[in-house]
């Protein structure tokens, strides 16, 4: 398989969230700016809904991509140390399993949380993340 076949992907995606990234802290910095500003009664700014819904929205791009861009890394490492039929196998394992056991296999010792509320909390956006990318071998 060509070295090329798979990185402008992952370049896209880190361009994606670099973009992204840097969209969320250029907002967030601004909203800091404005809060320390009082009006002639010396209370702080309101901070409006269209600024809560783009804070918002900047977080879950920067999420979703982040866990995107982990995904396409970790699948990337994984097709150069499986062979097809472990990463057929893996393939049809759940997102949030992938990312608590298979490390172990490559890592002596590792363990990652397993505590209940990260399995509630954040097994549910790891979850829609599924559409990671995979190099076909």
């Amino acid at each position: 398989m060509p070295a090329d076949s798979f990185s402008a992907y992952h370049g896209y995606v880190a361009t994606s969230l670099a973009r992204d990234m840097n969209a969320y802290v250029q907002h967030s910095t601004r909203i800091l700016e404005r809060s320390t500003e009082r009006d002639h009664q010396g209370n702080p700014p309101v901070i409006t809904t269209a600024d809560k819904k783009m804070t918002y929205e900047l977080r879950i791009k920067v999420t979703i991509l982040a866990a995107v861009y982990v995904e396409a890394l970790a699948n990337l490492y994984l097709a150069f140390k499986l062979n097809e039929d472990q990463l057929s196998a893996i393939d049809r394992t759940d997102i949030l399993q992938k990312w608590v056991a298979l490390p172990s296999l490559f890592l002596p010792g590792y363990k990652f949380p397993k505590s209940r509320i990260f399995r509630e909390d954040r097994g549910a956006p790891l979850t829609a993340v599924a559409m990671h990318w995979r190099l076909d071998c």
